[in-house]
């Protein structure tokens, strides 16, 4: 890989509600042989309605929540990161954070005589609590950390598909729209209901790093999340030289799964 130019290390991308694994430890304790600044992408879309699910059957409710979404899923790339049993839903869900989010929301309201939303204080409040506890498990130490959240990203998608806005992808040559949805290149990036799905989010955060003058990323990821990043990374190199707002491209990509940190550790 070319690390001439601002490099940046992809690793710790995690979901708000499930554990911290060992192949995620194994990544972090890896990427402290690097001395870049580090990009951690949080995915904090739903957790609104996986709590809904808990606080009436508790993990009854988070198996119901997790098998809807695997029957709706509109892609690979979703499929491949969810589990796909109740076994592995079991394993993976994290319910001291759904008892925090539980326990948080009784003492707000034990304090407050106004009714509040459970969605805002969950935006506002407890998903910074939760990103800064995880951030602290990681341990990094002097290290520049940029957080990236998919609920972000989305809204940046959205953003994008305005003809009004001086950042619009509406001018790329790929861009095309039908009642499906809008799509870059014959990808998707927004379904036929108007939510962006995970090929323009991961655009969007393509974007985003190229904006911010980080021109190498290290990707350090669970084998699960390759499809996910690497397609996107692919359809965004196609097209960023179009994009007449972008002063920066991305020079190149490196991924390295659990089972590549094994040939790194014998060179």
């Amino acid at each position: 890989m070319n690390d001439n130019g601002k490099t940046i290390i992809f690793v710790g991308h995690f979901e708000i509600g499930e554990k911290f694994t060992k192949e995620t430890q194994d990544l972090i304790n890896f990427s402290k042989n690097f001395k870049n600044d580090i990009a951690i992408l949080v995915n904090d879309i739903g957790l609104f309605q996986k709590y809904e699910y808990y606080s009436k059957k508790d993990i009854k409710g988070l198996i119901i929540e997790y098998n809807r979404r695997i029957w709706c899923a509109e892609s690979e790339c979703i499929i491949s990161q969810l589990p796909k049993s109740d076994d592995e839903i079991v394993n993976i869900v994290d319910i001291e954070q759904f008892n925090f989010i539980k326990n948080y929301l009784l003492e707000k309201q034990a304090s407050n005589n106004k009714i509040f939303s459970t969605e805002t204080i969950l935006n506002n409040e407890i998903i910074p609590i939760l990103i800064q506890q995880r951030i602290n498990d990681y341990s990094f130490k002097e290290l520049p950390i940029k957080i990236f959240n998919e609920k972000h990203l989305r809204n940046v998608v959205e953003r994008r598909i305005k003809v009004n806005k001086i950042k619009t992808w509406k001018i790329l040559k790929g861009y095309a729209e039908n009642s499906n949805g809008i799509y870059i290149n014959n990808e998707m990036v927004i379904n036929g209901n108007k939510h962006p799905v995970c090929r323009g989010i991961t655009f969007a955060f393509f974007e985003t790093i190229a904006e911010l003058g980080y021109e190498n990323i290290k990707f350090l990821i669970e084998k699960k999340h390759f499809n996910f990043l690497s397609k996107g990374f692919n359809l965004f190199q196609q097209v960023q030289n179009e994009i007449p707002y972008l002063t920066n491209t991305i020079k190149s990509v490196e991924f390295i799964t659990n089972n590549d940190i094994k040939t790194y550790n014998n060179e």
